[in-house]
């Protein structure tokens, strides 16, 4: 097993935590809400949520996987510009499986992580030394 680099982690530790919250400070941020549709007139954009509600908005950020997105757009007539969609249209997945373990006692693994060496199994972390997660 190898420990993962201190160095380039260390700089970017709590990073996207501090980066969403400083981005969306001010803003009325919508967690848990079912966008269906997403259209664009005259640079407003109508997003259109399966519960029946709707936003407007001057800007918008997608952060669901890209076949998600753009069924979202599509479902609003977006029309990209074609070498966007094209790019957009080949983004491929690799599956993935996370295994989230709730432990009464703190874990030995190292604060940056363990990559081992073979298995099927390719980063073991601990959110709680991470600094992403309440402690047991």
């Amino acid at each position: 097993m190898s420990v993962m680099g201190t160095v380039a982690r260390t700089a970017v530790r709590r990073w996207p935590r501090a980066v969403g919250a400083a981005l969306a400070e001010g803003l009325d941020v919508r967690l848990e809400t079912l966008v269906s549709r997403a259209s664009r007139e005259s640079g407003v954009w109508t997003l259109s949520c399966a519960d029946g509600s709707e936003f407007i908005a001057s800007h918008v950020v997608l952060t669901a996987p890209v076949p998600q997105s753009l069924a979202i757009l599509d479902a609003g007539t977006v029309q990209l510009p074609p070498t966007v969609r094209a790019s957009l249209a080949v983004v491929q997945y690799e599956p993935c499986l996370a295994l989230l373990v709730a432990s009464p006692r703190a874990s030995h693994v190292p604060e940056f992580g363990v990559r081992p060496e073979s298995g099927p199994v390719s980063l073991v972390v601990d959110n709680v030394r991470k600094g992403i997660s309440l402690g047991p």
